[in-house]
């Protein structure tokens, strides 16, 4: 099932805000305070959204392309330190991340076709 845009963009931002919090109050650094911010600015890109799609539309997937390629790291680290929280924090956010991608390029393959 693929969602709207839209609602894409929503269920990546808040995944990544509660994972991020989630994450930060388990543990001693303030790294997963990166996904926090850059999931706040993809629900400001939500928020945005109606007023011009084509525009937040880009930069909510620029924003998430950033994410996905940022979680490599935290994630080899994880598999390093043989962590499963960890594994399991840094895989949901990276899954979401790819999913609102794939609704996203969907999205635009089928707005391509109609124009």
């Amino acid at each position: 099932m693929i969602l709207s845009p839209q609602k894409a963009t929503l269920l990546n931002s808040t995944t990544l805000i509660v994972v991020g919090l989630m994450s930060y109050f388990f543990s001693t650094s303030s790294t997963p305070l990166i996904t926090v911010i850059l999931g706040t600015l993809i629900l400001i890109c939500y928020v945005l959204y109606d007023d011009s799609p084509k525009l937040f539309a880009h930069i909510a997937i620029l924003l998430m392309f950033l994410v996905f390629f940022g979680l490599f790291n935290p994630m080899m680290r994880a598999i390093g330190y043989s962590d499963p929280f960890a594994i399991a924090r840094v895989l949901v956010m990276q899954l979401t991340t790819v999913y609102s991608i794939a609704c996203f390029i969907v999205s635009f393959i089928n707005a391509r076709k109609k124009s």
